[in-house]
């Protein structure tokens, strides 16, 4: 079990790799630490987590990397006031700041501090000064809110290929000698993992997964989730894998789930309202076409390229939009009815798509992701010495 930061020294040389209890960062980050364990000796990599529940994922990880002496865990406990609070309004996430403000002396000690998120960035409201403040986002999507302005905050972001790195000098969120790009670091980990992608269903049918984002104002799901697991149950072409971003049921209730799992039809219709496989990349491997709107998990899915289409609920001009960049990937339709219709000639139009994909992988995620944490782990050893990074010659 970790233990409490109050009843740990923390070395001076230790390097935090804080994951504020959202399981899915921890494919982005966590290999970074075993490797930076490996190969930087007199850094001190330790996992910080928010909640235990993470512990065996990341020992998972760990085994994957071939960690012999696991990595120290240390727990940071919220004020019990706000876990009280967080649980009378189903807001886990609530208390992600409190946690940080109420451990920010321990944090302080660090030498570095890596997030796969942004919230991290209040430390240094908090008085946190002392440590690097290090990013790798999680995931290499086209929203907007993947690149806010808080990322100007951290002293170093590491992005997974140029598309991100392009956009971000653009907009002023990162600066030469204070990014790297490392590769698609989850892929790096998907591709060490053994196994291959079982099938899903016990028929002959391909599978689609709709993959809803969970940010209301760009989602499909708030309006068109029900229309489309009915136009699914209509008919006997496709299964339908339902498994949204894992953030859009994090805060539901029993009752509200239950409602969402009595659509599930056995043998046609699964749903998955954040379970381990929704974020282990079962589905995105698994399934043989893509239903989305706005979520970066297209960009996985597309890894072996694949026919995709995209829902517009909102009658959006997205064409030149670099918000909506992946709707370039396949054929975009405006309402559920349209849906079977696309996916029914997917495969047919995919050719003219394929290489899209292929391109739009190699910018978004880099071309050679074997060596993405040894990268990101190089990166951030050889910032932590020097203070900056030569410029990647190919932003």
């Amino acid at each position: 079990m970790p233990r409490s930061e109050r009843s740990r020294h923390v070395d001076p040389a230790s390097v935090a790799f804080l994951f504020l209890g959202e399981p899915q960062h921890v494919f982005h980050a966590a290999p970074v630490a075993c490797v930076l364990a490996q190969v930087a000796p007199h850094l001190r990599p330790l996992f910080v987590v928010t909640d235990p529940a993470l512990v065996p994922l990341l020992r998972e990880v760990e085994a994957i990397y071939g960690v012999i002496e696991p990595l120290p865990v240390m727990l940071l406990e919220p004020p019990i006031w706000a876990r009280l609070l967080g649980s009378l309004v189903h807001r886990r996430r609530s208390y992600k700041a409190l946690t940080l403000k109420r451990h920010w002396r321990v944090l302080d000690a660090m030498v570095a501090i890596v997030a796969a998120e942004r919230t991290s960035t209040a430390l240094r409201a908090f008085g946190v000064t002392r440590p690097r403040l290090i990013h790798i986002p999680h995931g290499a999507g086209d929203r907007q809110q993947g690149f806010d302005s808080r990322i100007a905050l951290f002293d170093l972001t590491i992005v997974a290929g140029r598309k991100d790195a392009r956009r971000m000098l653009d907009e002023g969120l990162i600066r030469p000698g204070h990014y790297a790009i490392s590769g698609y670091i989850k892929r790096d980990l998907l591709q060490r993992r053994a196994g291959l992608p079982h099938a899903l269903f016990d028929n002959a049918r391909p599978t689609v997964l709709y993959n809803a984002h969970f940010d209301r104002d760009l989602s499909s799901w708030h309006r068109h989730a029900r229309e489309i697991i009915a136009v699914f149950a209509a008919q006997d072409r496709f299964n339908l894998v339902v498994a949204p971003h894992v953030k859009l049921f994090v805060d539901a209730s029993q009752r509200e789930r239950a409602r969402w799992q009595r659509l599930e039809v056995p043998g046609k219709i699964l749903i998955d309202l954040g379970s381990r496989r929704s974020i282990d990349a079962t589905y995105t491997s698994a399934c043989d076409l893509y239903l989305g709107d706005v979520s970066s998990q297209v960009y996985e899915f597309v890894l072996q390229p694949r026919p995709c289409v995209f829902l517009d609920s909102r009658g959006v001009c997205w064409q030149d939009d670099p918000n909506y960049a992946h709707w370039r990937m396949g054929e975009v339709v405006a309402a559920p009815e349209a849906v079977i219709p696309a996916l029914t000639r997917a495969s047919e139009v995919f050719a003219q798509y394929r290489e899209v994909q292929v391109q739009a992988v190699a910018a978004a995620l880099g071309p050679d992701m074997n060596q993405a944490p040894q990268r990101a782990a190089a990166a951030i050893a050889g910032f932590l010495r020097d203070g900056r990074l030569p410029e990647p010659c190919d932003p």
